[in-house]
C-alpha cells in the first residue's frame, strides 16, 4: 500500500535521491518526418553540458557502458555526480541552498513535494509544450498531473515500471505436502495452517513478518490501500470497515504464536534468513528478495520448494490487493539552472522511438545482440545484456508507458529466481488488483505537514494492540487522537481533491 504523497513524504529532506540520465538526439534534416516531431537543431546549435546529479550507488557511474550510447545518440555530454550514501540529505540543502550548478535532478516523490513547495525547481510547464513533443506522446496526462503544483509542471514523472503487486507471503509448499495441508484461499484456512504447522514443529515459526501491514492477509478483510473509497469518499486505512476484525485477526496470530513474536523488531533481511534457515515456514516477502533467498534455501534444503499464497478472499469471496500507481521518481530541473530549455530537449530525445529509436538503444540495445523478442517478450541476450544496462535504470530520465513495462519484465528475466517470484506473486494481478485511489494526487501541504507524524502514530497504535498494551476496542480513541494531530485536516484535503478528480482515478 504505497502513497508517494502518503507514503513517502518526511520532514527537513531526510530523502533519497535517485538520478538519471539524459539525452538528445540524431537531429538531422530527416528527422522532421518522424513521429515525435522532434525538431532538429541546426548545425550551429551548441549543446552546452549538462550536469546530473543522483543519488548514491553501488557501481561506478563513470564506466557504464550506456554512458558513451547516450552521448553518441544525443549529442549531449553529461557530468553525472552522485550524493554521499552518508548525510545525502544535508549535502543536497547545500546543493540548494547555495544555488546549485546542476542542471537535472532525479528527485524522490517526497523530494520533490519538499522543493517544488519551497520554490526551489523551475516551472518547466512553456519548456515541455514546446520542446518535449516526446515527454507529452510517452507520459499520460492524468501521470503528468501528478508532479504539477497549482497547474504548473515543475517535473518529468517516471511512474511505477509496471502495475504490479509487489510482495506476497511465501510458503514452504513441500511442508504443507508432508502435512498434507492445501494452500489456504481464507483467513481463517490460513490461521488453520499456521497451527497444524506449530503442532508439528514447536520450537519453528508459522509466519515470520517485519510488518502488521501484510496485503495477503488484509485482502481477506476488504482492506487494500492506505486510503480506500468509501460510499464515493476516501477514508484512511484505521477508519476503513474490516481493520477492526483485521486487527482483532492479528492479535489471535501473534497470541497463539503463530506469528514471529519478534515481528516488531524485525528487519527484512532477518526474515529472509529464519525462511532460507527453515526455522520459519511462512514469510511476507518481495519478489525482489527471492533472487537472495532462493539460493540459501536451496542449499540448506535441496529438495523444498515454495510457492505464494494468493490474496485471501473475504466473507463475500472477494479478494483484492492495492497497486501503487504514483510515481517513483521525479526529473526536475533547479531554478538556478542555466540550461532549463536544453535539459528539456535532452530529456525529449532520450524520449525518442523512431530515427532512432534513442529510448530503445539507452535502456534495452540492439535486438539480436543485446536482447531477443519471443512471443511479445522481451528476453536479455547474457553477457552483452548486463555488461551494457544492467544499471540503465540509473540514467533513465521516464519512460514510453505503452511500451516499457514488456521491457521491464524482460530486466528482469536476467534472474531467472526473481521473475519466478515476480509471476508467483503477480499471477492473479488482472484480478485482484485495486489502484491506490489517492496514488494519483499530486504534492499536498496538509500531507506534507503530517504525513511523517500520523504514519508513526498509526504504526505505534498497531504495534502497542499486538503486544497487549493497546486493545483492538481503542481504535475509536485512535482515530480521535489521530483527527487532532492533523488527520483531520489531511483527511479534508484528500478528499477536497478527489471529489474533483475522481473520474481520472479509475482509468
Amino acid at each position: 500500500m504505497n502513497k508517494w504523497i502518503s507514503k513517502s513524504i518526511v520532514t527537513g529532506l531526510a530523502l533519497s535521491l535517485v538520478a538519471g540520465c539524459a539525452s538528445s538526439g540524431n537531429e538531422d534534416a530527416a528527422s522532421k518526418k518522424s513521429a515525435d516531431n522532434t525538431k532538429p537543431a541546426s548545425k550551429e546549435e551548441v549543446k552546452p553540458t549538462l550536469k546530473y546529479l543522483g543519488p548514491s550507488t553501488s557501481f561506478d557511474i563513470q564506466k557504464q557502458g550506456v554512458v558513451d550510447d547516450i552521448k553518441k545518440l544525443t549529442g549531449y555530454n553529461l557530468e553525472y555526480s552522485m550524493l554521499p550514501a552518508d548525510k545525502a540529505d544535508e549535502k543536497l540543502n547545500i546543493e540548494i541552498a547555495s544555488g546549485t550548478d546542476k542542471d537535472i535532478l532525479m528527485l524522490s516523490p517526497a523530494q520533490y513535494a519538499q522543493l517544488s513547495t519551497q520554490g526551489a525547481l523551475a516551472d518547466i510547464t512553456e519548456l515541455v509544450d514546446k520542446y518535449g513533443p516526446n515527454i507529452k506522446k510517452a507520459i499520460v496526462p492524468t501521470d503528468m498531473e501528478q508532479t504539477k503544483l497549482n497547474g504548473k509542471l515543475y517535473g518529468i514523472p517516471y511512474m511505477q515500471d509496471s502495475l504490479n503487486i509487489r510482495r506476497g507471503i511465501e510458503v514452504r509448499t513441500d511442508l504443507l505436502k508432508q502435512l498434507n495441508l492445501q494452500m489456504p484461499q481464507t483467513p481463517d484456512e490460513f490461521y488453520q495452517v499456521l497451527k497444524a504447522v506449530k503442532e508439528s514443529n514447536k520450537d519453528g515459526i508459522p509466519f515470520s513478518a517485519a510488518t502488521w501491514n501484510i496485503n495477503t492477509l488484509m485482502s481477506g478483510f476488504g482492506l487494500y490501500n492506505d486510503w480506500n473509497e468509501v460510499d464515493g469518499k476516501l477514508l484512511p486505512l484505521m477508519k476503513t470497515p474490516g481493520i477492526k476484525d483485521y486487527l482483532t485477526y492479528l492479535v489471535k496470530l501473534y497470541q497463539e504464536g503463530l506469528l514471529d513474536p519478534d515481528f516488531a523488531i524485525n528487519q527484512t533481511k532477518t526474515v529472509e534468513e529464519k525462511f532460507s534457515s527453515g526455522k520459519a515456514f511462512s514469510f511476507y516477502s518481495g519478489w525482489n528478495e527471492h533472487a537472495r533467498i532462493a539460493p540459501a534455501l536451496s542449499k540448506a534444503f535441496p529438495n523444498a520448494t515454495t510457492d505464494i499464497v494468493d490474496p485471501l478472499k473475504d466473507k463475500n469471496g472477494k479478494a483484492g490487493v492495492g497497486v501503487p500507481v504514483d510515481v517513483q521518481r521525479i526529473l526536475s530541473i533547479p531554478k538556478a539552472s542555466k540550461n532549463a530549455e536544453h535539459a528539456i530537449k535532452y530529456m525529449n530525445l532520450r524520449m525518442q522511438r523512431e530515427n532512432p529509436d534513442i529510448f530503445m538503444k539507452t535502456v534495452m540495445g540492439d535486438e539480436g545482440v543485446t536482447f531477443k523478442i519471443e512471443n511479445g517478450n522481451y528476453y536479455p541476450i547474457e553477457p552483452a545484456f548486463s555488461e551494457k544496462f544492467a544499471f540503465a535504470w540509473w540514467f533513465m530520465p521516464g519512460f514510453d508507458q505503452k511500451d516499457y513495462p514488456t521491457m521491464w519484465q524482460g530486466r528482469l528475466r536476467r534472474d531467472p529466481n526473481m521473475f519466478s517470484s515476480f509471476e508467483q506473486v503477480n499471477r492473479q494481478l488482472k484480478e485482484v488488483m485495486v489502484k491506490d485511489p489517492a496514488g494519483y494526487m499530486p504534492p499536498n501541504a496538509a500531507n506534507l505537514r503530517y504525513k511523517q507524524s500520523l504514519g508513526k502514530l498509526q504504526s505505534d497504535f498497531v504495534v502497542k494492540v499486538l503486544l497487549g498494551n493497546k486493545k483492538v476496542a481503542d481504535l475509536d480513541a485512535f482515530n480521535t487522537e489521530w483527527e487532532a494531530a492533523g488527520g483531520k485536516e489531511m483527511e479534508a484535503s484528500i478528499n477536497e481533491w478527489y471529489a474533483k478528480n475522481k473520474n481520472n482515478t479509475k482509468k
